[in-house]
């Protein structure tokens, strides 16, 4: 009789301790920032690229007011081509990419990378390449940033 007390203990305390796990709320995650750009070409050796950023968290990113976010576009020996700057970014929701700036320019042929940092946000660089194919210069990048593919883009494995 006491062995069966205990058993029937075990096993009431078994079920309440697997009952207490599936109650527990999930954790919230701090806003993660990630750059996602977009980089096309819609007209020959005319480049556009839309930096996006991306909360990857399941919360709401404030906005930042000194994210001081910088966009570089250098040649293959290291010279800055282009560069831009944004002091602050909004607020961005859960999963959702913002898009705060977008730039046009016209590219000669030859291998550019494209890097961008900030403050709270994981640095990226991109090397991206303009080459005459048929006569047409066309944007060579790492299919995952080109959008939209044109016919003046070529997807290259990263």
């Amino acid at each position: 009789m006491k062995q069966f007390r205990i058993i029937i203990i075990a096993i009431v305390l078994v079920f309440l301790s697997a009952c207490e796990a599936g109650t527990q709320e999930p954790t919230e995650t701090s806003p993660a920032l990630n750059f996602s750009p977009k980089i096309s070409m819609f007209e020959e050796g005319k480049v556009q690229i839309e930096l996006g950023i991306t909360n990857t968290s399941n919360r709401v990113s404030p906005a930042i007011e000194d994210a001081n976010i910088r966009m570089i576009v250098t040649n293959k020996e290291g010279k800055i081509r282009n560069q831009m700057t944004i002091v602050e970014i909004q607020e961005i929701d859960a999963d959702e990419v913002i898009y705060p700036l977008v730039y046009e320019a016209v590219y000669e042929m030859g291998a550019y990378t494209l890097s961008m940092t900030g403050n709270g946000i994981e640095s990226l660089s991109i090397d991206i390449e303009i080459r005459k194919i048929g006569g047409i210069r066309k944007l060579a990048a790492p299919s995952r940033y080109i959008e939209p593919f044109t016919e003046f883009t070529i997807g290259l494995q990263d």
